[in-house]
Order: structure tokens, then C-alpha cells, then sequence
């Protein structure tokens, strides 16, 4: 009898804690892990949250343009482009805060119809290993009308395309935002180049959008992403987790397993 008891005593901790044990959270309580590659989050229409460290060493120069010029930079025109430049204040990254940030009214000389305009590119020098770039962008249409090219946004590494933007139609006095972004692995040390170009296929009359440019960065870390409205580091601590996570579900089935096998003994123990 005192071994049925202790049978059954057991087997009705081990039942209750199979079917209610929590084992690890769910990881939809931490947010996605989302792979560095991969830095769209929320709304696609909406401009992707990216940030870089407090302690990050930005390798260009006035990439947030606040000496109120193009100091740093070497401007550039397509065949058959033109840029307008200016320094002006607008909120490129959509935080309703007005700052310094590159101007342009890109497009086409000719009546040719092709992708023409021209952009900025600065010299930068760094120790190798990985960069990550970003750059926020913006068009506006503030002259009255609709418009059927906002502008094609690219970005360059070294002379090899490594992000792009098409705005698309873009809608009268109707600011629109995106950003601009890569992670490159395995940089030598050294000089590289950093180009934004931007063209549309159009004149550059009334009815013009407008282009900006601001908060050009290049540092030698990882880009940390805005999961679940949190910014968090893409590191192995969380990988790791979530990997453990992917197993919770075993711990209540085997915990539910060792309960009937105690069950199926402590009714042998009161048929001997």
C-alpha cells in the first residue's frame, strides 16, 4: 500500500507538471531574430528603423552634412545629368526634427528619357574586416503636381551596387522616406569608395521632386535592427537562445511519457 501511495504521489506531480510547465518562453515574447541580411521590418511602405551604437566611429566625413555644405564630398553628373545641390534643412529621417541634409532636383538635359542624374562620393579609409553602411533618403514633391519618377536611389561600394531605392509616383507635397543599407564582409584594409547616385528619366521642370540625402554612415560594426519596436544586438547570445527555445515543446511530452509509465507500474504493483 506504501508503495502504491508513493506511486501514485509521483505520478501526479509528474501529470500536472507536464501539462502545465511553462519550460522556456515562446519566442514571440523576445521578438524575431532576424538575420543581419535582412533589415526590413514592419510596414514596407514605411522607412526601415536602423541604428548603430552610441560608441560607433563613423569613417565619413560630415555625413550628416551639419557644416552646411558638401565639405567631404566630390559631386558627380551621369552623361547626360543634372543635380541642382544645395545644403538645406529638411527631415530626411522622419523624425519631425528639420536638419542639415543634401538637396537635389536630378534628371535628364535632353529629351532622351533615360536614367540620368548624378549624386555625391567620398574616400574613406579603413582597417578591413566588416563595414556597415546606411544612408537615409527622402523625396518630395513640394511644386503643385503629381509626379511620375520620385527617383532612383543607388548605392556603391567601390563601384559595385550594393543597395537601391525606387521611389516610384510620388504624390504632391507628400514627403516620402526610405533608407539605404548594407553589411559588407571581408573589406580590405585600405582606401574604398562610397557613392549615392540618383537619377530619373525626366527634365527637371515644374513639377520636379526634390531628393535628400542625410545621415551617411560607414562603421566597422554590425547594423542593429529594430525587432518588436526594440533595437536589439544580433548576437549569439540570442541566437543560442532561440535555438533552445525550438525544443520547449519535448520537455511536457516526456514528462507526460514518464508519468503513464508510472501510471502503468503502480497498477502492476496493485494487480501483484
Amino acid at each position: 500500500m506504501k508503495v502504491n501511495r508513493l506511486l501514485a504521489g509521483i505520478l501526479t506531480f509528474v501529470l500536472i507538471a507536464g501539462f502545465v510547465s511553462p519550460a522556456f518562453a515562446d519566442v514571440s515574447e523576445m521578438g524575431e531574430i532576424t538575420n543581419e541580411e535582412n533589415i526590413q521590418f514592419g510596414n514596407p511602405n514605411e522607412r526601415d528603423e536602423i541604428v548603430f551604437s552610441a560608441a560607433a566611429v563613423n569613417l565619413v566625413t560630415n555625413g550628416d552634412f551639419e557644416t552646411g555644405n558638401f565639405a567631404g564630398w566630390t559631386q558627380f553628373l551621369t552623361a547626360q545629368g543634372i543635380t541642382n545641390p544645395a545644403v538645406v534643412l529638411f527631415d530626411t529621417d522622419g523624425d519631425t526634427v528639420a536638419t542639415n541634409s543634401a538637396q537635389f532636383d536630378v534628371g535628364d538635359t535632353v529629351a532622351l528619357l533615360t536614367l540620368e542624374g548624378g549624386g555625391i562620393s567620398q574616400i574613406i579609409s579603413t582597417s578591413g574586416g566588416s563595414i556597415s553602411l546606411a544612408a537615409d533618403i527622402a523625396v518630395l514633391d513640394p511644386e503643385g503636381f503629381s509626379n511620375a519618377a520620385g527617383g532612383i536611389f543607388q548605392l556603391f561600394f567601390d563601384g559595385v551596387e550594393v543597395d537601391s531605392h525606387d521611389f516610384g509616383p510620388v504624390d504632391f507635397n507628400a514627403a516620402e522616406r526610405a533608407t539605404l543599407s548594407a553589411i559588407l564582409n571581408g573589406v580590405a584594409p585600405g582606401n574604398h569608395e562610397i557613392k549615392i547616385q540618383m537619377t530619373r528619366p525626366f527634365f527637371t521642370a515644374f513639377g520636379t521632386p526634390e531628393q535628400y540625402i542625410d545621415n551617411v554612415m560607414a562603421v566597422g560594426e554590425p547594423i542593429r535592427s529594430a525587432v518588436g519596436g526594440e533595437f536589439i544586438p544580433l548576437d549569439t547570445t540570442a541566437l543560442l537562445l532561440a535555438g533552445a527555445q525550438t525544443f520547449s515543446w519535448m520537455i511536457p511530452v516526456v514528462l507526460s511519457i514518464l508519468g503513464i509509465g508510472l501510471f502503468v507500474v503502480s497498477r502492476k504493483c496493485e494487480n501483484s
